[in-house]
């Protein structure tokens, strides 16, 4: 497979850490900013969070790390703008700490097809068609990191038009 992309790069947020129920969030700071280029637009987004550990962690943690926790996670995202180039390039960091003083780094570097809306897949998912989402998943005719023009993934698609049952696939 040959890729041809340009030098534009998006940065897009792919991965949340989702909070234990028992944690408390202190502070958290959402940014993004968009830069419109010649070939596309790059997307840098940045989430800042401070919390406090939550009971779940043994009772030995919990008395000696009692403390703020700080969690980062930084996206930079490229969408061409000429959607021939059927790729978005997506690269990320998160940065999590744990209350015994450890830290995780986690890179992600993807690219994710860019289809059209009104695509098969799409559409399929839209109505809810979970029989239909299923096989073309199975046959390679669509992949859950599929994209629309506009960098929405279908997984967003699937949880907001249609059963919940695809966003579990």
């Amino acid at each position: 497979m040959k890729f041809s992309f340009d030098t534009s790069l998006i940065f897009h947020t792919v991965k949340r850490r989702r909070p234990c129920s028992d944690e408390t969030i202190i502070q958290q700071e959402y940014k993004r900013k968009e830069y419109d280029t010649k070939s596309g637009i790059l997307t840098v987004n940045t989430n800042k969070k401070r919390r406090l550990p939550g009971a779940r962690s043994s009772q030995r943690e919990h008395s000696i790390y009692k403390r703020e926790l700080e969690d980062f996670t930084a996206t930079i995202s490229f969408m061409p703008r000429n959607t021939r180039q059927k790729f978005m390039i997506s690269a990320s960091i998160q940065q999590g700490e744990f209350s015994t003083g450890s830290i995780s780094v986690m890179p992600n570097l993807s690219a994710n097809p860019i289809l059209p809306v009104d695509s098969l897949i799409f559409t399929v998912v839209k109505q809810g068609r979970m029989e239909e989402f299923m096989q073309l998943l199975q046959e390679g005719r669509a992949s859950v990191r599929d994209r629309d023009e506009h960098g929405t993934p279908l997984l967003h698609v699937s949880e907001t038009h249609a059963d919940r049952r695809a966003v579990e696939v």
